[in-house]
C-alpha cells in the first residue's frame, strides 16, 4: 500500500488528475450503468404490464359489446311474432311462399348491416316446415344427438357458444345458439344458430394497436382466435399451460423456444383472453436505454478528459516555467521576472516569486551601491530623476502597473499623460509638425475627458494639406486648456470646442471656438 501511495505521489500532476478521474468517474460509471439497466428493465416490465392490463380490459370490453349486439339481434329474431308463427305452422296443406319472402328479407337486412355474421339458421322439430339448409333446417337425430343441442335445450334461453370451426372457404368462425321456444313448452322445439366470423375478434384487437400476441380461448381450452391464424382451433395446452392462470396474473413460460410473459383476463361467457409478451423485448428496450445513457456518459467523459488534459497541460507549463525561474535564481540571475497570466494559486506563486526575485535583486544592489560613494550615488540619482526621458519612462511604468492592476481610469490618465510628454519633449526641439501638435493636443483633451467624462467635446477640422507643416510647440494646447477652464460653467451643459484651420497666403490660421460662457463684460 505504501508503495502504491508513493508511486501515486511521484506521478506528474497530469497523470494524477487522470488517475483521480478514472477512479472517481469511469469506474462508478460501470456500476451506474448496471443499476440503470436493471432499473430500466424493471420499470419497462411494470409499464408493459400496466399497458397489457389496460389492453386486455379494452379487448374484453370490445368483445363483450359485440357479443351483446349479437344477443340483441337474436332477441329481435326470437320475439318476432311472424318468425314464431312461421316456425310453428303446419305447412301440410298451405303454401309457404309468404314465409320464405318475409324470412329472406328479414335475415338479409340483418346480414347486410352486420358483416361479421356469416349466417343465421333456424332449427325446428316442425316436420312440415320446408328446409333450405340455409335459413331453415329440420332437427333430426344427427342434430339432436349432438352435445351442443342438449346444452341449448337445458340453457333456458341463454346463449351457448360453439367451438372454433372452419367453413368451406377456409374462414374461421364460432357459433352462438339459443332456444327460440324455451318460454313456450307447448310449441315445437326450435333453435336459432348464428355463425360469427372470428375476424370480429381480430378487429377488436386491432383497435388497441398493440404489438403483443393475443389468444382467445373457450372454457375447454380451444383457441377461438390468435394473432397467428395457424393456431386457431387447436388446444392451448399444446402451446402453453394456462389452466391455473388467474386474472391479471403474470407468468414466465417458454413458448416457441423463447421466454415469454403471459397475462390473462376472463370474459363473462367463459372465454379467456391471453396476452403474450416476449421477455427479450424488455431486455432489448433496457439495453437501448442503457446504451443511450452510456453514450451520453461517454460524451461527458470525453469532454472531461479533454478538459483535464488542457487544464493539466496549462498547470504543467506554468509549473515548469516556475521551476526554470527558480533554477535561474539559484544560478545567480536575480533579475528574472515571470509574466502573471492568471489569478489562481499558481498566479499567486508567480507574483510572489517576482516579488522575491525583485527584493533579492534590490538587496544585492543596495549592498553593492553602499560600496560606492554615497554622494556620487545621490547626485547620479538626482540627475536621473530630472532627465525628461526618466519622467516619460516613469509615467509609462505607472501606466503599465495600472493596467496590470486593472485600474482602467488611472491607466488611461497616465498613458495619455506619458504620450503628451513624449511629444512635448521632442528631443528638446521647439518646433514640430502640425500633425504632432494635433496629436499632443488630442492627448491633453483625452486627459480632460477622463476627468470631465462626457461634459466636453473637442472637434478638430484640420486640412490634411497643412499637417506636414512645422509650427511652434504647444501653440494650440494652452488655448484649448483656457477654453475648458473658463468654458464649463453649468453642471449639466456640455462644452463643445471646435478647432479649425485656414491657410492664407504664407500664413496658417487656427480658430478655436467654444460654446462656453465667455468673459464677463467688466473684463
Amino acid at each position: 500500500m505504501r508503495k502504491l501511495i508513493s508511486s501515486f505521489l511521484n506521478l506528474k500532476i497530469r497523470w494524477k488528475l487522470f488517475a483521480c478521474y478514472l477512479f472517481a468517474a469511469i469506474i462508478p460509471l460501470f456500476f451506474v450503468s448496471t443499476i440503470i439497466f436493471n432499473g430500466s428493465q424493471r420499470l419497462l416490465k411494470e409499464q408493459s404490464y400496466h399497458n397489457i392490463k389496460n389492453n386486455l380490459s379494452q379487448i374484453n370490453s370490445n368483445i363483450t359489446e359485440n357479443l351483446k349486439n349479437y344477443y340483441n339481434i337474436m332477441d329481435i329474431i326470437i320475439v318476432n311474432k311472424y318468425i314464431q308463427d312461421y316456425i310453428a305452422i303446419d305447412y301440410t296443406n298451405i303454401g309457404y311462399e309468404d314465409m320464405y319472402y318475409f324470412t329472406n328479407n328479414f335475415f338479409t337486412s340483418i346480414l347486410l348491416t352486420n358483416p361479421y355474421i356469416k349466417s343465421i339458421t333456424q332449427y325446428s322439430e316442425n316436420k312440415t316446415l320446408p328446409q333450405d339448409e340455409y335459413y331453415f333446417k329440420i332437427i333430426d337425430e344427427s342434430i339432436s344427438n349432438q352435445q351442443w343441442y342438449q346444452k341449448v335445450l337445458q340453457s333456458g334461453g341463454k346463449p351457448i357458444y360453439g367451438q372454433y370451426e372452419i367453413d368451406k372457404s377456409g374462414n374461421g368462425y364460432f357459433t352462438i345458439a339459443r332456444s327460440m321456444t324455451w318460454h313456450k313448452p307447448e310449441a315445437p322445439t326450435a333453435l336459432l344458430v348464428v355463425k360469427i366470423d372470428v375476424k370480429q375478434i381480430h378487429a377488436n384487437i386491432e383497435k388497441i394497436g398493440s404489438d403483443s400476441n393475443y389468444f382467445v380461448i373457450d372454457p375447454n381450452g380451444m383457441i377461438i382466435f390468435s394473432t397467428n391464424d395457424k393456431r386457431n382451433g387447436i388446444q392451448i395446452d399444446t402451446i402453453m399451460q394456462v389452466s391455473n392462470l388467474e386474472d391479471f396474473e403474470q407468468q414466465t413460460i417458454t413458448m416457441d423456444n423463447q421466454d415469454v410473459i403471459i397475462t390473462s383476463l376472463a370474459l363473462d361467457n367463459g372465454w379467456k383472453t391471453i396476452a403474450v409478451e416476449p421477455q427479450s423485448k424488455f431486455l432489448n428496450e433496457a439495453k437501448q436505454f442503457t446504451t443511450l445513457i452510456l453514450i451520453i456518459f461517454g460524451i461527458f467523459a470525453l469532454v472531461a478528459i479533454i478538459s483535464i488534459y488542457i487544464i493539466s497541460y496549462a498547470i504543467s507549463k506554468k509549473t515548469q516555467q516556475l521551476t526554470w525561474a527558480v533554477k535561474e535564481v539559484r544560478n545567480g540571475n536575480f533579475r528574472i521576472s515571470l509574466t502573471k497570466t492568471s489569478n489562481d494559486e499558481i498566479g499567486e506563486l508567480v507574483e510572489a516569486f517576482n516579488d522575491m526575485s525583485y527584493t533579492i535583486d534590490n538587496l544585492i544592489s543596495e549592498v553593492y551601491e553602499k560600496e560606492l560613494s554615497l554622494k556620487q550615488s545621490e547626485l547620479n540619482l538626482l540627475q536621473e530623476q530630472v532627465r525628461p526621458h526618466f519622467l516619460y519612462n516613469s509615467l509609462s511604468s505607472i501606466s503599465a502597473l495600472a493596467q496590470i492592476n486593472k485600474d482602467e481610469e488611472t491607466y488611461k490618465m497616465v498613458h495619455y499623460l506619458s504620450e503628451f510628454y513624449r511629444i512635448t519633449l521632442n528631443s528638446g526641439k521647439t518646433k514640430l509638425k502640425i500633425s504632432d501638435e494635433i496629436a499632443l493636443t488630442t492627448y491633453y483633451v483625452k486627459i480632460q475627458k477622463v476627468r470631465f467624462k462626457d461634459k466636453i467635446d473637442v472637434i478638430f477640422s484640420i486640412d490634411d494639406e497643412i499637417l506636414n507643416y512645422s509650427t511652434l510647440k504647444l501653440i494650440l494646447q494652452p488655448v484649448i486648456e483656457n477654453s475648458i477652464n473658463h468654458g464649463i460653467y453649468e453642471k449639466d451643459r456640455k462644452l463643445e470646442v471646435n478647432v479649425t484651420s485656414k491657410e492664407k497666403e504664407d500664413c496658417i490660421i487656427f480658430y478655436v471656438q467654444d460654446n462656453g460662457k465667455g468673459f464677463e463684460k467688466d473684463t
